[in-house]
């Protein structure tokens, strides 16, 4: 496992937005000691899931559009504007970083990300008739920090506002 970091010139294989060493730099300047005391190759894995979480959940509701259709990540990212700022087409916005930082270190100490609803499934039995029911809910809790990073960056949604990313413990 190699973790490659997405530059803005479209990395071939890219697979993390931030490298280990600026993540260590985040999560240091902030006190995080889980962080800090987690192997390199444990740190990689959290980056990468993170971005897997934010790609598979995110990637069809970015503002803009790709300036590749090879690249292997959502950014970097054309026709956007950032806070009444262009964007460079180079760009990676430092808030899709800290997104996929703080998310990784959530995805290090124990949270799955997992899809939005979850179902259980009761059997009844009668004599010889049976009979499954299949209840639906929701069970997962919001991470705060990174919807409000994220928001910016998403078609239809005012910066500030909520984008609904969750999080379960297991």
């Amino acid at each position: 496992m190699a973790l490659i970091v997405e530059d803005g010139s479209v990395v071939a294989g890219a697979n993390s937005y931030t490298s280990v060493a600026d993540a260590d730099t985040f999560m240091a300047n902030r006190g995080y000691s889980d962080w800090a005391s987690a192997s390199t190759e444990d740190k990689e894995y959290a980056l990468i899931k993170a971005a897997d979480f934010i790609e598979t959940t995110y990637s069809q509701s970015f503002k803009g559009s790709r300036v590749s259709a090879d690249q292997p990540l959502s950014f970097p990212r054309s026709d956007i504007v950032l806070y009444g700022f262009d964007l460079a087409e180079d760009a990676i916005p430092e808030s899709l970083i800290e997104a996929q930082t703080r998310l990784a270190l959530k995805s290090l100490s124990g949270e799955q990300f997992i899809e939005d609803e979850w179902r259980t499934v009761t059997r009844e039995r009668v004599d010889v008739i049976e009979t499954y029911y299949a209840t639906y809910g929701n069970k997962q809790t919001r991470y705060v920090e990174a919807e409000r990073l994220l928001a910016p960056l998403l078609s239809g949604v005012n910066n500030g506002q909520s984008a609904n990313l969750k999080l379960v413990r297991t």
